[in-house]
């Protein structure tokens, strides 16, 4: 056991201690006997007052074998209970991450897996116990031990061990006093019969207690018997160990007992504690240990003393004191620490200026703390020079003025010198020469002294000149208002450098100073040091149109200074063409007909705007305008606020807002996120919206060339599958084969041939008539059915699926587009008359467009809906004036559009680079008097019928010419600013003509017409050369007419950009196919039909938001020049059809899809006679071949030969997931319903 606790104790000596001179109880150790129940060996200890105390409690146990003891506990468990007995950790194993923490202390190793248990806890204050007992309830030898970790002041006060004696089992306590200068004073105690006070039995009747010091030869120097009987005549009286306990806290022992005590002072070393029992006896005992030693707080006997030292020398503070235990030392500057400086002296070796300051010690025990008085260090630097001599001025007959700046401490004294000599009274830090004469001329240099030592500054060369010779040259001489090209002017002087010149010059030029560019305010200061200054000339950037301007700076005379031969120079600014921005304005809710355009015109730099916004028709006034950033069609937050009415030529400041940065108002801008929002009384949260798009356009028109050729014979079955679909209401497997190998330009001459077998008013009427049979055949009276939307609505669809007229009727929807009207906002009583409408769009859909204007215009049911039939000329005395609505939709949507455009659709630009509008209010005004007293057919109109004739929806509208205006118009005009003039009394029916005969001869309308007319059959962003090769056939079908949309139509087909698989692949090309003709191509492609032929399809648009002549308002379903905010705005390009793609119709669509695909209708429901089914015969067949031959086939029918491989791929690994269980023909409704909701099938390339 010896060798074993001199390994222990060597262990501890090494561990860290809070004070180097303070000795302290460091750790304990015990080992004995550890039984079961009241015998498992007990370890009390406690930690002092102060901060937490980190400790490592180990029970060794199967480990004590390597060092020859027998009966080890083999599996020890240790347990740490609080002073509540509540156990707060355990171990049974100890962990391979404490090995490190055993080596800090010095404990011995203990071998990889060993059963031995071991604990790193961190405990606050207070009173602890360990207990070892014995896995499964086993006994045997163990070693318990305690170790202090880490440096703080709290320190283990006391220990106690309670464990069971025997004469051949004598347990041993090891402890440590860590070294010191001094000693500690330990109160030992051995409780055997003082226990059985505490309730317990079989205790240990007559305890013997000695101590031992552990070294080369254990020697004992204290023994103990019965407490209150000393052994030696230096040994503790019962009076002084009662008071011990008293002062440690012990419970008392009773006078004459037989427990054991000593009390004695220890010097640091290691000692060992054996507890046994009288005569060999047996029993229960508790050893306990106690630190009594008193504590002093620190005094000062000699404070730090002040220090003056030199820069580069050693400064040293010394402080002495004493206390108990001995304090540790704090040096700190200015009340801050000093890293590393816990030593009584502190020595600053080199000493720095920097080091310089007010220096104090704190000094620290458990007792107390004490800070000691302040000690000044100064540090004398030797003087440097931070500025070497100059001089303000070298010029004959001035003052020359030579100036140093100096560091240094103490601050030195100067004595300057000229040419090695000291210059009487010239002891500052500046040298002034006045009236200076070439005697002045030398070598000039100051000396600088303190007590640290003296340095001389570098010479400085005077020499006095005359006044130096000024030149100017434009050293930048272009420049541009990009915000990047700035110009520059440069000024020079000759001769001497050392004074600052402020030069004087002159500005002319075309550009405007101060309003062009910065202002020049006419002078300049070269400084010293430089021969030369830049005047820089960035110029402000704009967005106005205009030419090359000129910058002329040239040098006027002033003081100090001649103005040489090179005395002007000239900079050109260069105008730099903003970008143009364009947002048509559109109501923003139902029931507003305004309408309007905006524009941004940002400058190159992108940092300054002109906004222009101009508006018609509000329904209410006008209650606020803004510009916003978000998507248009939902909400956005302000970035500026325009005024009321009118705008033209707004500046916009491009700067960051609250919540957003210039960068991203710029790239909002950029991706079609700015909108223009205008408010009113009626509609406060918006009536008129649009979203700002790149717009192309210039001032000059230069025609494109030629587009490539393209083979329009033996047709791929791609081109097939493509014409059909742009062509068709859905393209169907047996007319893709019938045109494949044969010429797109038969069949487009074979379908301009073909006429209607069944007009929509017939379709729509014969379906009333099979409704009031149903209602016969019900028991009802079919005179109460009346005519009414449903039956038209259903009288729709067998005209566009089965009818061999299907250019003609795809035309007629684009047309019902562009010359708009809904029964949305009509009566059903026009129902008859709007199924005539269509009609009369299908019939002229190869005709005229200036018929179909006239027939729109005289139509009761155009008439009814942009409200000019009855619309009579102005009554002053009623005070009412003739409706404006058609007269402006007329131009606005139906012929020439809002501004000027050239041949290709493009803009035409003013000089300002701005669009030109087409008409203005007054062109409103004048033409609503052309549309005057027009009312309902009658063959005989007078002035009493006109508003009292019956309603009739067939025939066109008659004039009743008192009602009519008859005065002079001034209308629009394409080639006269002033307008085209229409004679007074020319009569209404001559008014009208030469009205629509001027529009229909628009140089705008044949663009306007036909680029919509593209975008609904073939791509939403046609080129400008496109959109110009079918203009021209608008302009001349090649036999000298003008309007033929026959010609038109296959120009739009049969162009290079309609055919070209090249064009088809460029990635703006192509559109989202239209909801209803994706229902519709879904229904015809596969043959669907119902069981009696008829439909109950008349309630779409609250799942497709699209359904023929049911638009929302006259600005149909959606705008052709919609703005989808992201990469495609950001593009330049416009997406129309996504403009009522939303979160609701992205689900509608594709579940009505679903519907008419995957779930057939049983013959039990209701509506089985009267639902479409598809017919999948022939896709069934094709899967039996494989799935991949169905999907071919399907990306024939439904994608035009464009399914991708990552498309296919997709669906197919979908197909072969559906159960083993499903049908054949389950599964094609699957693949067809994949198809048609992929981006491959809804997109139309």
């Amino acid at each position: 056991m010896k060798s074993l606790l001199v390994t222990v104790a060597f262990a501890l000596l090494l561990a860290p201690a809070l004070h180097a001179q303070e000795p302290r109880l460091a750790n304990i150790s015990t080992r004995a006997n550890s039984g079961t129940g009241a015998d498992v060996l007990t370890a009390g200890f406690v930690i002092g007052p102060g901060a937490n105390k980190q400790v490592l409690i180990r029970a060794v146990g199967p480990t004590l074998s390597a060092f020859g003891l027998a009966g080890t506990l083999a599996d020890p468990v240790l347990t740490l209970f609080n002073s509540a007995n509540t156990a707060i950790a355990t171990n049974d194993n100890w962990l391979a991450a404490d090995a490190a923490t055993f080596a800090s202390v010095g404990a011995f190793t203990l071998p990889a897996n060993s059963r031995d248990s071991a604990l790193v806890a961190t405990l606050a204050p207070g009173n602890y116990t360990a207990q070892i007992a014995g896995a499964g309830a086993t006994t045997g030898v163990a070693l318990v031990e305690v170790y202090e970790l880490g440096a703080t002041a709290t320190k283990l006060l006391n220990t106690s061990t309670r464990l069971q004696i025997s004469p051949t089992s004598l347990p041993i306590i090891g402890l440590v006093v860590s070294p010191g200068s001094g000693t500690r004073k330990l109160l030992l105690r051995a409780a055997g019969p003082a226990l059985n006070a505490f309730g317990l039995t079989g205790t240990l009747a007559d305890p013997t207690l000695s101590l031992t010091r552990i070294g080369t030869v254990n020697a004992v120097i204290a023994t103990n018997d019965n407490w209150s009987t000393p052994t030696t005549a230096s040994a503790a009286t019962a009076t002084t160990l009662t008071n011990a306990f008293t002062t440690a806290g012990a419970f008392a022992f009773t006078a004459g007992s037989r427990d054991a005590a000593l009390l004695i002072d220890l010097a640091a070393g290691n000692y060992g504690i054996q507890v046994s029992g009288v005569a060999a006896t047996s029993g229960l005992a508790l050893v306990e240990v106690y630190d009594l030693t008193a504590n002093t707080p620190p005094t000062i006997t000699s404070a730090p003393a002040n220090v003056v030292a030199t820069a580069g020398q050693r400064a040293t503070f010394t402080v002495q004191a004493t206390g108990t235990p001995a304090p540790a030392y704090q040096w700190q500057k200015n009340d801050v620490n000093i890293s590393g400086a816990t030593a009584s002296t502190l020595v600053l070796d080199p000493a720095q200026s920097a080091d310089a300051g007010r220096y104090t010690v704190v000094l620290t025990n458990i007792a107390g703390t004490l800070t000691s008085t302040a000690a000044s260090l100064t540090v004398n630097v030797t003087p440097a020079f931070t500025a070497q001599p100059t001089t303000t001025s070298a010029t004959l007959g001035q003052t020359a003025t030579l100036s140093v700046t100096v560091s240094g401490t103490p601050p030195p004294t100067y004595q300057w010198q000229k040419n090695g000599a000291a210059i009487p009274g010239a002891t500052g830090a500046t040298l002034t020469l006045n009236n200076l004469s070439a005697t002045d001329a030398g070598n000039y240099s100051v000396v600088v002294t303190n007590v640290a030592g003296s340095t001389t500054s570098a010479p400085f060369t005077l020499t006095p000149a005359g006044p130096p010779t000024i030149t100017l040259a434009a050293t930048k001489a272009t420049a541009d208002e990009s915000g990047s090209n700035a110009g520059e002017f440069t000024v020079t002087r000759t001769g001497e450098i050392i004074t600052t010149l402020t030069v004087n010059y002159a500005v002319s030029g075309t550009a405007t100073n101060g309003l062009d560019y910065p202002p020049l305010l006419g002078s300049i200061t070269i400084p010293v040091g430089a021969s030369s200054a830049k005047i820089p000339l960035p110029p402000f950037p704009d967005t106005s149109v205009e030419p090359t301007e000129t910058v002329i700076v040239t040098l006027a005379a002033g003081s100090g200074y001649l103005v040489g031969a090179s005395a002007s120079g000239t900079v050109s600014i260069a105008d730099s063409p903003g970008t143009l921005y364009v947002a048509n304005l559109r109501p923003s809710t139902i029931g507003s007909t305004a309408s309007g355009l905006a524009t941004i015109v940002l400058s190159a730099s992108g940092t300054v705007a002109t906004v222009n916004v101009a508006f018609s028709n509000l329904s209410s006034g006008q209650a606020g305008a803004h510009l916003f950033l978000g998507n248009s069609t939902s909400s956005g937050d302000y970035v500026l606020n325009l005024p009321l009415g009118q705008i033209s030529g707004t500046q916009w400041t491009i700067a960051p807002t609250a919540t957003y940065t210039s960068a991203q108002i710029l790239s909002a801008l950029t991706n079609g996120l700015i909108f223009v929002g205008l408010d009113t009384g009626n509609f406060p949260t918006g009536e008129l919206r649009g979203a700002f798009l790149t717009a192309v356009g210039s001032q000059v028109f230069t025609a494109p060339a030629a587009a490539p050729a393209v083979a329009l014979t033996s047709t791929t079955a791609t081109d097939a599958a493509r014409l059909l679909t742009q062509a068709t209401y859905g393209p169907k497997k047996s007319e893709i084969d019938a045109l494949t190998g044969g010429s797109l330009d038969a069949w487009i001459t074979t379908q301009l041939a073909t006429a209607t077998p069944l007009t929509h008013r017939a379709a729509g009427l014969a379906e009333w008539a099979a409704t009031k049979a149903d209602d016969q055949a019900l028991g009802g009276d079919p005179n109460d059915v009346d005519y009414n939307f449903s039956h038209r609505r259903r009288g729709w669809f067998p005209v566009a699926l089965a009818g061999p007229d299907q250019l003609r009727q795809r035309v007629a929807f684009a047309l019902s587009q562009i010359l708009v009207i809904s029964d949305t906002t009509l009566a059903r009583s026009l129902n008859e008359g709007i199924s005539l409408y269509w009609d009369q769009l299908a019939a002229g859909a190869f005709g005229n467009y200036r018929i179909l204007l006239e027939q729109a215009t005289l139509s009761p049911v155009m008439g009814t809906y942009l409200s000019h039939l009855r619309n009579a000329k102005a009554d002053p005395v009623a005070g009412t004036n003739p409706d404006e609505n058609y007269a402006r939709e007329l131009m606005q949507l139906f012929t020439i559009g809002l501004v000027q455009l050239h041949p290709d659709g493009t803009l035409k630009l003013d000089a300002q680079g701005l669009p030109i509008p087409t008409y203005n209010q007054t062109t409103i005004t004048e033409t609503a008097k052309i549309l005057t007293g027009f009312g309902f057919f009658n063959t005989n109109p007078t002035t009493a019928n006109f508003r009292t004739t019956r309603g009739d929806f067939i025939n066109p509208m008659t004039l009743y010419l008192g009602f009519h205006e008859s005065a002079q118009k001034i209308i629009v005009s394409s080639t006269s600013p002033s307008g085209t003039s229409i004679p007074a009394n020319l009569g209404g029916t001559e008014d009208l003509k030469r009205l629509l005969d001027t529009l229909f001869n628009h140089t705008n309308t044949p663009p306007f017409v036909c680029r919509q007319l593209i975008q609904r059959l073939v791509t939403d962003n046609p080129s400008p050369a496109y959109v110009y090769r079918v203009s021209q056939k608008f302009v001349d079908n090649g036999s000298g007419v003008r309007g033929d949309l026959g010609s038109v139509v296959r120009a739009i087909l049969t162009d290079y950009e309609a055919r070209s698989p090249v064009a088809a692949a460029v990635p703006g090309y192509g559109k989202l196919k239209e909801p209803l003709l994706r229902f519709t191509g879904l229904l015809r492609s596969f043959n669907a039909a119902s069981p009696n032929g008829r439909n109950s399809l008349d309630n779409l648009t609250g799942t497709t938001f699209q359904a023929a002549q049911q638009a929302p308002s006259v600005f149909n379903f959606f705008e052709p020049g919609y703005v989808y905010p992201g990469a495609l705005a950001a593009a330049g390009l416009v997406a129309p059809e996504f403009q009522i793609t939303d979160a609701t119709s992205a689900i509608t669509v594709p579940n009505l899809l679903y519907t008419y695909t995957v779930i057939p209708v049983a013959a039990t429901n209701p509506n089985f006679n009267t639902t479409y089914a598809l017919d999948l015969t022939a896709e069934t067949t094709a899967l039996a071949t494989s799935v991949s031959a169905l999907l071919d086939r399907l990306s024939q029918i439904m994608c035009a030969n464009q399914m991708s491989a990552a498309t296919k791929t997709r669906l197919t690994t979908a197909l072969n997931a559906l159960p083993a269980t499903t049908t054949s023909l389950d599964k094609v409704r699957n693949a067809v319903y994949l198809v048609a909701t992929s981006p491959d099938g809804a997109i139309q390339k």
